[in-house]
């Protein structure tokens, strides 16, 4: 396993490492947002996978204190060394770029719609207008960072959160919420009914 580099974006610095002859990229844990950062990434991934939603597919990464870190500063130097253990990794994507609201017109409404009703099932309150959350890579449209999703936490707490206003609100400022057909709800709705849960 090597450390390549890192991207300075959110509290996270997400590293980038070879590991198996593949590049990937890992989401340092410790900088992620609350306890259930990991899980959620986790099952939104791959649930939105199932569903055809084309996010990524997560991998768990062990970083042990084997991995060399003194080419990079300080900052993440500390949080690779505080992210010991079990991480999440996905594929690196060389050529991704950050999907800007202007293109947003040119992508599939049907598509828009289905990420959006994923993020009220998720209750991903982290899209907003300033950070799309959407790569570009080459022709393809992926959906990425669920850590900030309170699906789990709302299960897990017994808390009811689509009953609170300020969650609501987040919602309603994601920028894919439009005007969704009763069709495409029922589609999506079809689909989420043959996804396997124990699975």
């Amino acid at each position: 396993m090597k450390l390549e580099s890192y991207i300075k974006s959110g509290n996270s610095f997400p590293i980038i490492i070879t590991h198996n002859e593949k590049k990937l990229l890992v989401k340092l844990r410790v900088g992620m947002s609350g306890k259930y950062a990991l899980v959620n990434e986790w099952i939104g991934n791959h649930w939105g996978n199932t569903l055809k939603i084309n996010t990524q597919i997560p991998i768990w990464i062990e970083l042990n204190n084997q991995l060399e870190t003194e080419r990079v500063n300080i900052e993440v130097r500390e949080l690779i060394n505080k992210s010991l253990g079990l991480n999440i990794g996905f594929e690196f994507r060389e050529n991704a770029t950050d999907l800007t609201t202007q293109e947003l017109n040119k992508i599939d409404k049907k598509y828009i719609a289905d990420i959006f009703l994923f993020d009220l099932l998720m209750i991903n309150i982290d899209r907003t207008f300033s950070n799309l959350n959407l790569i570009k890579v080459n022709n393809e449209i992926i959906p990425v960072d669920f850590e900030s999703s309170l699906l789990i936490q709302e299960s897990l707490g017994g808390q009811d959160f689509l009953n609170n206003h300020r969650i609501l609100e987040c919602l309603r400022t994601n920028p894919l919420y439009h005007e969704i057909d009763g069709r495409v709800i029922d589609e999506f709705i079809e689909k989420l009914n043959k996804v396997s849960i124990p699975e």
